[in-house]
């Protein structure tokens, strides 16, 4: 007998059914807690309990269950205090997860989840899984199926959140369990700082599941469609997204600390033609930060640990939900790319998992709340470079009066040349040190006296070929005692000469250097090689041949024989390319995470420092630069990505007066013009890359981005630009950026200290703002006591 929908019940059967699944819906299971141990912690388990209704939320899409959504507008009232000092206060709901940091100095609480959620009409399926968690993680499934999950749904509904209180610090344990997976996450305060740490050595996976990211905190503070303000994010120079912008057909953000990972697999552009950059070759995140300004304060975050298996990802209002946020993710397992040779000789590219994983080390961030005065970009760098003098040891090194003119001068390129009709392969000099003598003495003649020369290509049998580990001068150049008596006479009239090598590149095997013993080795265990795309393009570069990358446990073995056999030639100084703006993992099965890179990097740039004091370095990630004397290549802006509104110098904000840098070169540029008014803004001193002969021989080499390079062509430009920069910087050479602003499109002010305000103008036409005209392509400078 077929029964036709519910005709069958009277009415009073009905009602009965109606409230029994109301009250099965709503029911709650009673919260768990024992009695502290011995050393005072309290543990507890809390959580709802989950009906067969609840099974909805997921990645595809599906809307969580209104019934169990917290209250929406949920005061302090509704929190409990965890942990007081005197400016934070940290409070939390323990059924939830749920977590508040009160600012006693400013009077705003910052909350882990948006208080008003509930009125985000915008928000349904997994957003409005995401508004109500404070992780999101993805995982493998045994199937090798990647599935998303957020922590409301998949962990506190179904009854798998317990928290864990220790003294003054809070630990949520996420424990999701459909998926075998907890993730455990500790807050704690200290001064200015509220501290989220996830606990990576405590993580549990469940058999042949693979945690893959956790997103931490992915609506800490976010601001709603009334609040004015900006994100931070550090992409090149530094990048604002401002609140509530519109951009929902942009793409989110979302871009990888200290750039790609190399020892991934797939291709990438070298350093040598980063001058090149477009939207190709993305500009890479070197400071590990991130920020907003919402209304009159605002917060830094910096990834203080771990920072290198992080992600940051930031979005605007109108796109999901009806906030603006900023967060960091781990990357708990990251994935390597093998090719695979199929039938009929056909290959794919397959995609990996590593097998290590964030194990060993805690991946913290640091939020650092900012008041009125402070909330802002140039406050949150202020905030950045304090935290980093603590944290590292960052120490000024630049001196008073003339700042750098940087030359970056190349040695020889070889090019195969008939001989007797036979294509021979031979060296071609470019800069003899009997040519740099010449070069610098015209500097010097005309004033210039802090010259600053950077010397590549001038390892016998090392460029784009055997690593330069022997540290031999090519002979056509000149000799060891050559180079000793120049260096002797550029010091005596102020200058300086950096013997610079790159060894993370190995190009040919040689030295010492062994492919398989020695280079990089993706997830399959071979030998990772790398290849150079076509410009602007996913095509393999065919004319130029693959090469290695340098394994990181063989760091210290090859830079301490290149630092020994550099000391032969009695100089203090050296520059490593590469060293400093690389960092990339080892996915083998014997291989390095990651994770490890800028704690090997650090110990041995402190190394080499006992032997070099002084070390140049080119496009410095944070942790390196705290041993450079000299950056040079600094970014001079960000990826020119659409969601992004403002590029701002936050890199040279942060170092301005702690080490002398520059931007990139101005002859390789499209635009001197520009360069030379991004020195007077960012506070960089200028760079010229050059050649001393034979610059028509650089066509068609290896160093064919050199296209400007003969400095017979620059040299007056150099000497006028440089004086005019000089004239400028040299007072402030150890000043901090005090402020920096926008004033109006293409107009820009900069403060140094309390002693000068630099104006420059990027436009074609004079303009006219702050009572002061500022010509096109210009620049004005006003001292404390009125115009210069």
């Amino acid at each position: 007998m077929r029964v036709k929908g519910l005709q069958w019940l009277k009415p009073f059967n009905i009602i009965l059914a109606i409230l029994l699944t109301a009250m099965l819906l709503t029911s709650t299971a009673p919260v768990m807690a024992e009695a502290g141990d011995e050393q005072g912690q309290e543990t507890g388990q809390t959580g709802e309990e989950l009906t067969e209704g609840d099974q909805a939320g997921d990645e595809q899409g599906e809307e969580a269950p209104e019934s169990e959504n917290p209250d929406a507008e949920v005061s302090l009232e509704a929190y409990e205090k965890i942990a007081e000092q005197d400016r934070l206060a940290l409070y939390a709901i323990l059924k939830t997860g749920e977590i508040a940091v009160e600012d006693k100095l400013t009077g705003e609480i910052w909350y882990s989840n948006p208080p008003d959620r509930e009125k985000d009409t915008l928000a349904n399926g997994f957003y409005k899984v995401s508004l109500n968690s404070q992780l999101l993680m993805s995982f493998s499934d045994p199937k090798g199926v990647v599935l998303q999950r957020g922590s409301f749904l998949h962990s506190v509904q179904r009854n798998g959140l317990s928290y864990e209180k220790r003294g003054d610090t809070i630990v949520f344990k996420y424990r999701f369990v459909q998926d075998g997976i907890m993730i455990p996450v500790q807050y704690s305060i200290s001064g200015d700082c509220f501290t989220a740490t996830v606990l990576t050595d405590e993580v549990e996976e469940g058999e042949n599941v693979r945690l893959l990211t956790v997103d931490l905190l992915p609506f800490f503070g976010a601001a709603g469609v009334d609040d004015e303000g900006y994100i931070l994010v550090p992409d090149g120079s530094g990048a604002l997204i401002y609140l509530n912008n519109g951009k929902t057909a942009a793409n989110t953000y979302q871009a990888p600390v200290y750039g790609e990972d190399q020892g991934q697999g797939g291709l990438l552009i070298p350093a040598s033609s980063a001058h090149l950059a477009t939207i190709t070759n993305k500009e890479a995140i070197r400071i590990p930060v991130f920020g907003m300004k919402k209304n009159n304060t605002g917060f830094l975050a910096v990834i203080a640990s771990s920072e290198a298996r992080a992600n940051i990802i930031a979005d605007i209002a109108g796109r999901g939900t009806y906030y603006n946020k900023v967060h960091s993710q781990l990357e708990f397992r990251r994935a390597g790319s093998v090719m695979l040779t199929q039938k009929e000789f056909a290959e794919r590219k397959s995609s990996i998992p590593e097998r290590l994983s964030a194990r060993g080390t805690p991946f913290e961030v640091k939020y650092f709340f900012l008041d009125e005065a402070d909330a802002d970009y140039v406050g949150m760098a202020k905030r950045y470079r304090e935290y980093q003098k603590s944290a590292t040891g960052l120490d000024s090194v630049v001196k008073a009066g003339d700042i750098p003119l940087y030359i970056d001068l190349y040695g020889y390129v070889n090019k195969v040349k008939p001989f007797l009709g036979i294509p021979i392969e031979r060296v071609i000099p470019l800069t003899t040190l009997d040519d740099i003598r010449t070069i610098t003495n015209e500097l010097f003649d005309n004033g210039i006296h802090n010259v600053v020369v950077k010397y590549n290509n001038w390892v016998k049998g090392a460029s784009f070929k055997k690593m330069p580990v022997n540290a031999v001068i090519e002979g056509k150049l000149g000799s060891v005692k050559d180079f000793k008596a120049l260096e002797q006479e550029l010091r005596e009239k102020g200058g300086s000469i950096y013997l610079s090598a790159d060894l993370l590149n190995v190009y040919r095997t040689g030295n010492g250097f062994s492919r398989y013993s020695d280079a990089l080795k993706n997830v399959a265990n071979t030998p990772l090689v790398l290849r150079k795309y076509v410009l602007d393009s996913a095509a393999v570069d065919s004319s130029i041949p693959g090469w290695f990358l340098l394994n990181p446990k063989r760091f210290d073995k090859f830079y301490s024989r290149f630092i020994s056999n550099l000391a032969k030639y009695g100089t203090q100084n050296v520059g490593l390319d590469s060293l400093g703006s690389m960092a990339y993992s080892d996915l083998s099965s014997n291989g390095t995470s990651r994770t490890d890179i800028p704690g090997i990097v650090a110990s041995l740039l402190d190394k080499i420092q006992d032997t070099m004091p002084s070390i140049l370095l080119e496009q410095a990630n944070a942790y390196a630069i705290p041993y450079a004397e000299h950056v040079i290549n600094t970014p001079g802006h960000a990826t020119y990505y659409d969601i992004l509104d403002e590029h701002i110098p936050f890199y040279q904000i942060v170092y301005h007066g702690m080490v002398n840098y520059s931007m990139v070169a101005t002859n390789l540029s499209s635009s001197p013009e520009y360069v030379f008014l991004k020195c007077l803004e960012t506070g960089a001193a200028p760079m010229y890359s050059w050649v001393g002969r034979n610059s028509e021989e650089l066509f068609n080499s290896r160093l064919n981005h050199l296209f400007s390079a003969d400095y017979k062509a620059w040299i007056g430009d150099a000497i006028r630009d440089y004086r005019k920069i000089n004239d400028v910087l040299s007072k402030v050479s150890t000043s901090e950026i005090t402020a920096h602003e926008k004033l109006t499109e293409g107009v820009y002010r900069t403060t140094y200290g309390d002693m000068l305000d630099v104006y420059v103008n990027y436009n074609e036409d004079k303009v006219t703002i702050e009572g002061i005209t500022i010509d096109g392509y210009g620049y004005t400078v006003r001292e404390a006591g009125g115009l210069q």
